[in-house]
Parts: C-alpha cells; sequence; structure tokens
C-alpha cells in the first residue's frame, strides 16, 4: 500500500470514528430530550401525539407507548404514575408522585 494511499485510509478512519462518536451524542441527546419531554402514564412513557416526540421515538426506535424508565416513576411499590416529588423520609431520599407525597414510608 502506499504512503498516499495509507494516509487516506487513516484520515478516513478518523473521519469516521469522529462522525460515529456525534451520532452517538446526538442519540444521548434525542434520548434525554424524549424522556424529558415525554408524557409518563400507568409506567409508560409516551409521544404525546406530539409530532416532534413521534419523531424522536422514531428515531430512537422506541415504540410508542413504552415501559418508562424507572426513574421516571413514583418509588411507591405498585404505582405507575409520573414521579413528581422528591422528599426525604425517614428510611430515606423518596422520588413520588403526588398522591404518595410525604406519605409514611415506615
Amino acid at each position: 500500500m502506499s504512503d498516499e494511499l495509507r494516509d487516506f485510509c487513516n484520515r478516513l478512519h478518523e473521519q469516521l470514528r469522529e462522525k460515529g462518536t456525534e451520532i452517538e451524542r446526538l442519540r444521548e441527546c434525542i434520548e434525554s430530550l424524549a424522556c424529558q419531554f415525554g408524557i409518563v402514564s400507568n409506567g409508560m412513557l409516551m409521544s404525546g401525539s406530539l409530532s416532534a416526540m413521534e419523531e424522536a421515538f422514531e428515531i430512537l426506535g422506541w415504540d410508542d407507548p413504552r415501559p418508562a424508565p424507572p426513574y421516571m416513576v413514583c418509588d411507591e411499590p405498585g404505582c405507575l404514575s409520573a414521579r413528581s416529588c422528591g422528599w426525604p423520609s425517614p428510611k430515606g431520599y423518596r422520588h413520588t408522585c403526588g398522591k404518595h407525597y410525604r406519605q409514611s414510608d415506615e
């Protein structure tokens, strides 16, 4: 292999590596936005019929709706509502929905 061809291949490889990193960062950003602006109901994350959110779900290859990540759901056992409150409790910090806010966890 000539030096010119080797240099070209090395540059191309580096450009592809950089593009792969950029694509992964974009995917992470879209996923973060979808989780931040998606709607959680009954333990499911959904687009809420917003076209930009529907497109984000499509780009990510997600079903709409899809199971919500655990960090988005109330930590009260059996509750599938979106978490909306964070508060200290006797057993540690809780992340609950409004219904379970400040309920005893003894």
